[in-house]
């Protein structure tokens, strides 16, 4: 049984997997960009915060934003734990 409606994803094209976030967790980036497009798309906040442990996510948000979701404002904040 799928609960998907579709079987759509994100996925990054042009952003190399070579760096070390994208050799040590494949698919990584293209979940992340699945599940930030549909969030946002359901929920279109005025702005969300990421933590800028993982630098690479957080270079592929905020392009995937600037492109899909321009009034969002993202901000990176130090990851606090």
């Amino acid at each position: 049984n799928n609960n998907s409606l579709f079987g759509a994803f994100v996925d990054f094209e042009n952003i190399s997997i070579d760096c070390d976030e994208g050799v040590s967790r494949p698919g990584h980036f293209k979940g992340v960009g699945t599940v930030v497009t549909k969030l946002f798309s359901w929920i279109r906040p005025d702005k969300a915060i990421f933590g800028q442990k993982d630098f690479m996510q957080c270079i592929i948000i905020k392009n995937l934003c600037k492109e899909f979701f321009p009034d969002i404002d993202i901000i990176i904040h130090q990851t606090c734990r």
